[in-house]
C-alpha cells in the first residue's frame, strides 16, 4: 500500500538538514518511494547449499 503523504525538504534529510541539496535529496527520494512498484523487489540466487564456502571463494571481488 502506498503512503498517504510523504514528507520531503531540508528538515527531514538526516545529514545534509537546513541545505539546498538536502531538499533535493529528501525530494529524490519521496517522489522514488511514491513512484515504486507496489511488489517487492525479488532477488534469486542459485546455490546447492551444499558448499557455501566454495561459493564464496568464487566469488569476484575484483
Amino acid at each position: 500500500m502506498k503512503p498517504a503523504i510523504v514528507f520531503a525538504g531540508e528538515h527531514t534529510h538526516s545529514s545534509f538538514y537546513s541545505t539546498v541539496h538536502g531538499a533535493y535529496l529528501s525530494g529524490r527520494t519521496a517522489a522514488q518511494h511514491l513512484l515504486a512498484s507496489e511488489e517487492p523487489d525479488e532477488i534469486i540466487m542459485e546455490s546447492d547449499g551444499s558448499d557455501l564456502s566454495a561459493w564464496i571463494q568464487g566469488i569476484a571481488l575484483d
